[in-house]
């Protein structure tokens, strides 16, 4: 009898602890960081560096990167 109370109730705890909601910020918000996080240096760490010295982008955080979307169609990011 007290395993068909405390499995459910173990199963339930476990999930209330785990769960935590989440919210994505607005489109804005999160351009606007992104944007920053690019250009700037942070606790010593430079996006546009990185870029340069470890992944090989001549422009680092402006050069223009080009690809293919989910519905196989060219797309384009950054500028020309």
């Amino acid at each position: 009898m007290k395993n068909k109370i405390f499995i459910p109730f173990v199963i339930m705890l476990f999930i209330l602890c785990w769960y935590s909601p989440c919210f994505p910020y607005a489109e804005k918000t999160h351009q606007a960081i992104n944007e920053y996080i690019g250009q700037e240096t942070i606790n010593g760490f430079s996006l546009s560096n990185y870029l340069i010295e470890s992944l090989g982008f001549a422009g680092g955080h402006k050069e223009p990167l080009s690809g293919i979307d989910a519905e196989q169609e060219k797309i384009k990011w950054g500028q020309p």
